[in-house]
C-alpha cells in the first residue's frame, strides 16, 4: 500500500513527429520515393537481437521488396564484421542499412513507418518504445519487460525469439493502409 510506481517519461516536446525527416533519409541513403522504412534503434548486443531482427527482415523482404531496414545504434556500422557477415549472409545488402550511432533519434523514429523493437531478455521500460510512440511511430515489439504494457492496442507485441510471428507482425502493419498506419501513429504518441 505504501508503493507507487512511477514510469519513466519521455520528453514529447523533443520527441514527437518531425516534418520530411523520411524524405530526408530516402535522399541520403538515395532510394526510391516509395520505400516503406521498418527500423530499430539500439546499441549493439545479444540482448537487442540484431540477427533475429535481420532474419525477419528476410520474411518480410520476401513479401515486400520495397522494405528497407534501418538500423541504428552504438556498434551498428558498417565496421561491425559479425552484424554485416549476417546482413551478406540473408542477402540482404541493398535492403538493410546500418546508421551507426545517431544524436538525434527523433529523426530516425519519426521517417520510420514502423518501429521493432526484438529483444529477446533484459528489458524492463524500454524507452525506446516511448520516444518513437511520441513521435508518432507505431511500433511492433516482443513481449520483454513492459513492452506490452507500454504499446497496449497501439501495435504489435508477440513472443521473444519467433522471427516469424514478429515478421508476420510486421507485415500486418505494412498492410494497413496509410491513414489507418498514421491514426495507430497518433494514437501511440497519445
Amino acid at each position: 500500500r505504501k508503493i507507487s510506481i512511477i514510469p519513466p517519461i519521455v520528453d514529447t516536446v523533443n520527441f514527437k513527429p518531425i516534418p520530411n525527416t523520411k524524405k530526408q533519409l530516402i535522399d541520403e541513403l538515395g532510394l526510391p520515393k516509395n520505400s516503406i522504412f521498418v527500423g530499430m534503434v539500439g546499441r549493439y548486443d545479444l540482448q537487442k537481437n540484431h540477427k533475429g531482427f535481420i532474419k525477419t527482415g528476410k520474411i518480410v523482404h520476401h513479401k515486400f521488396p520495397n522494405v528497407h531496414f534501418i538500423l541504428s545504434g552504438r556498434d551498428v556500422s558498417s565496421t561491425n564484421i559479425t552484424l554485416v557477415n549476417e546482413v551478406k549472409k540473408n542477402r540482404l545488402e541493398s535492403v538493410i542499412h546500418l546508421l551507426g550511432y545517431r544524436e538525434n533519434l527523433a529523426d530516425i523514429y519519426t521517417a520510420l513507418n514502423i518501429y521493432v523493437s526484438a529483444s529477446l531478455f533484459g528489458e524492463a521500460f524500454p524507452l525506446v518504445l516511448c520516444e518513437a510512440m511520441a513521435c508518432g511511430t507505431p511500433c511492433v515489439a516482443t513481449d520483454v519487460g513492459d513492452s506490452a504494457y507500454i504499446i497496449g492496442n497501439t501495435g504489435k507485441v508477440v513472443s521473444p525469439n519467433d522471427d516469424y510471428m514478429l515478421a508476420e507482425a510486421i507485415i500486418s502493419l505494412i498492410k494497413l493502409d496509410s491513414d489507418e498506419l498514421k491514426k495507430l501513429g497518433t494514437l501511440a504518441r497519445e
